[in-house]
């Protein structure tokens, strides 16, 4: 008996103290894995406090507080849907250490594409998040933009995240302000693999949210525009199935079907006896089906009454036949079924 209680006391110890998180694979998103999530923006997604502009937060600028930007509504999201847990530290203020999974890289992607290296994240690709959200532009200087180094760099940076955990990546258009020329090299990028890149166009914003929160960036409302033009896009990756070449020539290889076909049952299938139909016409209308283009029924066999009658009288082997006489003369042959190669 004390066996037993102390058995039971460590399994609960073992139950109470499991963390999900620790657990790599074990949250799904539809068909995404969904076990850590990493975020690199702008302000929209990170900003620490800034006095000189009247901001105290240290999240996605400007949410009235931490809850309310699209990176914590998003996870909460993601999180209700997969029933377990999302880890979220953003770069302290106060140089703790923290897994740092929201990260503003403005100078590394934006103002300082030109220059970007893997090293700049190194921390990130190191936490080999499984769904990526990659949020800028809006920072990129007009002047004297140069559209190959700036379509080289988000390649790297791309590359590097793939090679790092191959994460489902999401890329956001500019936001705050149009960009067509940006988004295309964004859209060019995310098509080099688009099994784990998507481009989401939250163009949208610039409509539906047309006066700018606080210092000129989303309101709550804008925030929860882009959290749920995210979760969107999200939910409709992960919904969807990519179906393997090997498993489309499955789906569409030629199968060798035999039908057996219990015709005895109504007037068609006694013939004369009830209906004027002719032999030559009972069989086209009972193979009409089967020698349709493309059928893959290459077998048919009925079973006429239970093998006690012959439909029809037959003038096989020379003399009418019953249809003990038939089931002798075809096969597979078994309670009155005759067959059709």
């Amino acid at each position: 008996m004390i066996n037993r209680v102390a058995l039971f006391c460590l399994c609960l110890a073992q139950f109470v103290y499991f963390d999900p998180t620790e657990a790599l694979g074990q949250q799904e998103f539809g068909s995404l894995k969904a076990d850590r999530i990493l975020f690199l923006g702008n302000s929209l997604t990170l900003h620490g406090p800034k006095a000189e502009i009247g901001w105290a937060g240290n999240w996605g600028m400007a949410a009235s507080v931490q809850d309310k930007d699209f990176v914590h509504l998003l996870t909460a999201a993601i999180v209700a849907r997969t029933g377990g847990r999302l880890v979220l530290e953003p770069t302290p203020v106060d140089g703790t250490d923290s897994a740092e999974n929201v990260l503003n890289i403005a100078n590394i992607i934006e103002r300082e594409y030109a220059t970007y290296e893997a090293a700049r994240i190194r921390k990130q690709l190191d936490w080999r998040a499984s769904i990526v959200v990659l949020q800028c532009g809006e920072n990129v200087p007009s002047e004297g933009f140069d559209v190959e180094a700036f379509h080289k760099s988000l390649q790297a940076m791309l590359n590097d995240l793939k090679v790092s955990s191959n994460p489902q990546i999401f890329v956001t258009g500019n936001i705050l302000w149009g960009n067509p020329g940006l988004d295309e090299i964004k859209r060019r990028v995310c098509a080099e693999d688009p099994a784990h890149r998507t481009f989401v166009d939250i163009s949208s914003y610039q409509s539906d949210i047309p006066v700018n929160g606080p210092v000129g960036h989303p309101s709550d409302a804008g925030m929860k525009l882009i959290a749920d033009t995210l979760f969107a896009a999200i939910s409709k990756k992960a919904d969807s199935v990519e179906l393997s070449a090997a498993h489309v020539a499955a789906v569409n290889r030629r199968r060798r079907i035999y039908v057996n076909n219990d015709v005895g049952y109504d007037a068609v299938a006694m013939g004369p006896k009830l209906t004027a139909i002719k032999p030559d016409e009972w069989l086209a209308a009972r193979f009409s089906t089967f020698d349709q283009p493309g059928s893959q029924v290459d077998c048919v066999g009925w079973c006429l009454d239970e093998g006690n009658i012959a439909a029809y009288p037959s003038t096989w082997m020379g003399s009418t036949s019953t249809s003990a006489d038939i089931r002798r003369s075809c096969r597979p042959g078994s309670n009155g079924n005759i067959a059709r190669r």
